[in-house]
This record gives structure tokens, sequence and C-alpha cells, in this order.
């Protein structure tokens, strides 16, 4: 079995739904993700995030149709790219409106350390271990950071 079946396969046994179909159905999705695989690096150009947003259209594809059959049918691409479409506009308005926040215009470590240190309680020392870094670079970082919210 290929890689992005067994991945495809743990997508739908994570959303309880796999039971109901079987090996060719499998395929066919596959191919539904590797097709669209281009459609969804230009709508978020990143490898994470674009086959993110493949498993949660074929989850969402799965749960919304009646029978097995739609997926073989001619206009499942039409459907997958459709549930493509409204997943990648939810999640840009989500980005987008980060995007204009403070926090999330400081650097990936700086919110990390913020988050875990203000948010969550931990000492600098356990963020430290976390971040694997030195006690006295996360006491920077978090300076830093906080210096830039202000």
């Amino acid at each position: 079995m290929r890689k992005t079946s067994k991945i495809l396969i743990l997508s739908l046994t994570v959303s309880g739904i796999y039971n109901i179909y079987v090996e060719q159905d499998l395929e066919t999705l596959e191919g539904l993700s590797l097709k669209n695989y281009p459609f969804a690096f230009a709508l978020f150009p990143d490898e994470l995030m674009a086959g993110q947003l493949l498993v949660d259209a074929v989850g969402r594809m799965v749960r919304s149709i009646e029978s097995v059959e739609e997926i073989h049918s001619s206009s499942s691409d039409i459907l997958f790219l459709k549930h493509m479409a409204a997943i990648a506009l939810l999640r840009d308005q989500h980005f987008s409106h980060h995007n204009n926040e403070d926090f999330y215009k400081l650097s990936l470590r700086e919110r990390m350390v913020l988050f875990l240190k203000e948010k969550r309680g931990f000492s600098l020392s356990d963020v430290a271990k976390i971040c694997d870094q030195r006690t006295d670079e996360v006491y920077r970082v978090l300076s830093t950071a906080k210096e830039a919210l202000v």
C-alpha cells in the first residue's frame, strides 16, 4: 500500500468513517487528492498546509455524501474542489484575521515562549526544555516579545 493511501486511511479512521470504504474507494479519493494537489498548493504554497487542505477536503467530502457511489461519479472532482475551496476560504479568513494581531507579528519562537510562559504558566526552566533552549535565551526571547507588544 502506498504512503498516501495509508495517510488517507488514517485520516478516515480518525474521522470514524473508514469502515464503509473499500480499497477501490480509497484509491478514487487518493486520485482526487493527487490530481488536486497543485490547486491546494496554489492556495497555500506550503506543503504541510496544502496537504492538510486535501486531507480535510477528503474528510468533508466523505461526510457529505449519501452513498459511496458518489465518490465514483463524474461530478466527484467538482464536489472535491468545492470542499477544498470552502475550507480554503475559511482558513484564509482565519489567517488574515490573525495576521493583523500584534501577537502574530512576533516570530514563531517569541510566540511559543510568550504563550507557554504567560498563558500556560510554565516556568522559564520548563519553557527552555520545551523549546530546547537555555533558560537565559528563553528569558531574552520573552523580554523581546513583551517589549514588542507594549
